[in-house]
């Protein structure tokens, strides 16, 4: 019987495949295709190792010695840096000697990109979690002097900078270059996989160009002044050496925008203020409540401010009189809201004349001593009004007084001329000397929860706020200092008598008609000339009881003096009950007390960004204007300044960065290359006929 022998199946012959990252390996790489991973990951450390090694000799001074003419004297540094190199030669050699067979397969296989990869990885990790680059001393603060030592050993605190990372860096290129060299990527159907690796090559090129043959460095400005050198840095420290552009750079302006907020806090008794809510400028124009009270707030947010006072009519019979007076004096015309008085209210100045308001009848007055303004200077004064009552009278700080109709007495504390409150020190603080916010400190004895003093604001602008149940039915108004006058006109209100005084004596008496000029001669001596002067007064409008009313806008929609606008009504009203206008004057904000410990203030100190307008200065002219921001850079002479510092304390600096990429452009035209690869890859391969 004739044996049969089994017909071989035909299997086609393994076809040979050169391999490359993310590509099948070719046969001489398939007994490591088997293996795993982490059985490369031995000779990455031992590169890595043999790498740091030689860094620490180099910075022992031992390499430079050895090819130095002038090296003499051999110190135990140098020993140690020998015996470093050698063990690093002999581990190198052996690592090469072992796989002298398949390094070429090793390098462009896929478990070897992974390894290394991932070796890239970790150490790229280990770079962002280790602050790089800091000031000597800086790191044994984070970590300790144990764990510093070891970093500084290993290079983790300059990572990227390093001799390990850039060699790890320069196998992964020469793996690349390995892959892409072992196929034919002339072949159109692998330049998706030419283009993909070789960008990734090209990006590499381009790091080390803008690492090696960059530049940078720090310009540091100031208003009006033209620049041209820049102090060269090295990992984020100035080096002390010096550049000189081929260019001046000139700052023309430097400005800071801030973030506004509107904080609502509360008041704690020896502990710090908390904060209770933030209102933001989005909430602008919407009622919200105020927590621990039946109130509630609306505000409008104006950032270049301006504040100024009207008079409505009011039926509350307790609210001042009030006229809108014009004055043209000395060829200018001024007019204003007069608050009537009975100690002498608010005046309305013109060249050489003063108008005063007030509602009695001045006919009928004896008291003549207000004429003496034309002789001598009046100092400020401090008048105290009691509210439902028409008791005014004058308080001087440091003395005490019991408020009319009751037994209740207070002492004057302090006196304020620009009032705000410091959140930080927990108390009452003047910005200036001058009387933008006038606020007296009373304090009424024994009627605070221990038994003693109850302390209490007044303020001139805001009288209400600050009080609470218990408080004393107090407005403060502050009178200001005023020099002698030439001429001093007296206006009563209620009759439209008009009196002129110069040099202590009454010199005319007239009755004016409202929306009517009056005008007056003013005795030429007064003012120094033989000729008389002349002045028209109007009584333009009279209220025998005036409102005060602020009237806001905003001049521009820039933040240079930003305000906010507050208004308070009861839960169970429509009617707003109160309002108040805070600046944040020199950027420190403004504030105002609320009943129940609350203290509402506007305050514009967190930075949000900041900005130097600077311009470009060739041959003494200027040749270009720019804005230069955070994330928003200029580009001239194949340079790019970066908005960088800025000083709190000086708004007339600014810091610029300078840098010089030459390897960015490579670094671009790599990423195109990569892009197209993964395009070529998806879209256009699979239209190809694979090669056979």
């Amino acid at each position: 019987m004739e044996s049969e022998s089994a017909a071989a199946p035909n299997v086609p012959a393994p076809t040979a495949n050169r391999g490359g990252i993310g590509e099948v390996p070719g046969p001489a790489a398939q007994g490591l295709r088997t293996s795993p991973i982490l059985r490369l990951f031995p000779g990455l450390v031992g590169l890595v190792v043999i790498l740091i090694l030689a860094q620490n000799a180099e910075e022992e001074g031992f390499i430079t010695a050895v090819f130095s003419k002038e090296a003499s004297g051999f110190t135990v540094a140098d020993a140690r840096a020998t015996i470093a190199c050698a063990i690093s030669l002999l581990l190198g050699a052996c690592l090469l000697w072992r796989s002298r067979k398949t390094i070429l397969a090793t390098l462009a296989s896929v478990p070897f990109a992974v390894a290394l990869l991932s070796a890239i990885a970790v150490a790229t990790a280990l770079g962002t979690f280790v602050p790089q680059n800091l000031p000597p001393g800086s790191l044994e603060t984070w970590c300790g002097t144990a764990a510093a030592t070891w970093i500084d050993r290993l290079f983790l605190d300059q990572t990227f900078n390093s001799l390990w990372y850039g060699g790890l860096m320069a196998v992964l290129v020469l793996s690349l270059v390995l892959a892409i060299v072992r196929r034919p990527f002339w072949r159109m159907f692998h330049w998706g996989f030419f283009l993909g690796h070789g960008g990734m090559v090209v990006i590499v090129c381009g790091a080390v160009i803008g690492a090696h043959r960059g530049m940078h460095g720090v310009l540091d400005l100031h208003k009006g002044d033209v620049r041209t050198q820049v102090v060269l840095s090295h990992n984020g420290m100035r080096t002390g050496e010096k550049m000189t552009l081929d260019f001046g750079m000139k700052l023309k302006d430097f400005d800071v925008e801030r973030y506004p907020r509107l904080q609502l806090y509360q008041l704690q008794r020896d502990a710090e203020a908390s904060l209770l809510r933030t209102f933001k400028v989005q909430e602008a124009g919407k009622w919200a409540p105020l927590p621990t009270t039946d109130f509630s707030l609306r505000f409008r947010y104006y950032p270049d401010i301006e504040v100024s006072e009207a008079m409505q009519t009011s039926t509350d019979a307790q609210r001042p009189p009030a006229a809108r007076v014009r004055l043209e004096a000395g060829g200018k015309a001024s007019e204003e809201w007069l608050v009537a008085g009975a100690t002498g209210g608010d005046m309305l100045s013109g060249a050489d004349v003063d108008v005063q308001l007030v509602w009695s009848d001045p006919g009928a007055e004896k008291d003549t001593s207000w004429m003496q303004r034309t002789v001598q200077a009046r100092p400020a004064r401090h008048g105290i009004e009691v509210v439902g009552a028409k008791a005014r009278f004058e308080v001087k700080v440091g003395e005490t007084y019991t408020v009319p109709g009751t037994q209740r007495s207070f002492r004057v504390v302090q006196f304020i001329p620009d009032f705000y409150y410091d959140i930080e020190k927990k108390r009452g603080a003047s910005r200036s000397e001058q009387p933008n916010n006038p606020a007296l400190l009373i304090e009424e004895p024994g009627a605070g929860t221990d038994g003693g003093p109850r302390t209490q604001w007044l303020f001139a602008k805001m009288p209400g706020h600050g009080q609470g149940k218990d408080s004393l039915p107090l407005k403060y108004v502050y009178f200001p200092p005023a020099p002698a006058v030439a001429n001093l006109v007296r206006i009563a209100g209620r009759t439209k008598d008009l009196v002129l005084a110069s040099a202590g004596k009454e010199v005319l008496r007239r009755t004016l008609e409202a929306g009517t000029p009056g005008k007056l001669e003013l005795p030429g001596a007064a003012a120094g000339n033989a000729a008389p002067q002349s002045a028209v007064v109007t009584l333009v409008e009279v209220f025998e009881h005036a409102e005060p009313k602020l009237v806001t806008r905003t001049l521009s929609q820039e933040p240079r003096n930003p305000g906010v606008a507050v208004e308070f009504r009861h839960k169970d009203e429509d009617a707003v009950a109160d309002e108040a206008v805070l600046v944040a004057a020199e950027k420190e904000g403004s504030m105002c007390r609320l009943p129940g410990d609350l203290v509402l203030a506007f305050e514009y100190k967190e930075v949000k960004a900041y900005r130097s307008h600077v311009a470009v200065i060739e041959n003494g002219n200027e040749v270009k204007e720019a804005t230069i921001a955070v994330n928003a850079p200029l580009s001239w002479g194949g340079y790019e300044f970066y908005q960088s510092d800025w000083r709190q304390e000086d708004l007339n600096f600014s810091g610029l960065k300078v840098v010089r990429d030459p390897g960015l452009s490579t670094v671009y035209a790599g990423m195109i290359m990569v892009s197209l690869g993964v395009l070529f890859v998806f879209y256009v391969r699979p239209r190809l006929r694979r090669p056979a």
